[in-house]
């Protein structure tokens, strides 16, 4: 399967590096409703990975199961 790597800045400096599919792309212009005309931007991809993580936290059914998906350091300990 064809990928693509872009790495985007993000607002505090940091890079988000994200390895796609034309696939990916697809369903960001499908989410956000990006005209086929126009490309998609790290705005965009920025915008749909925080809009996606968002709506997954916010309706995770418990408190405990965040636990099990974040990385090791992440959790109180």
């Amino acid at each position: 399967m064809e990928t693509e790597t872009r790495k985007i800045e993000l607002p505090d400096g940091n890079f988000l590096e994200i390895e796609f599919t034309p696939e990916f792309m697809g369903t960001i212009r499908e989410k956000l409703n990006v005209d086929t005309n126009s490309p998609i931007t790290d705005e965009n991809i920025r915008e749909f990975v925080y809009k996606s993580f968002k709506f997954s936290l916010d309706n995770l059914d418990n408190a405990e199961t965040i636990e099990h998906t974040l990385p090791t350091g992440f959790q109180n300990d």
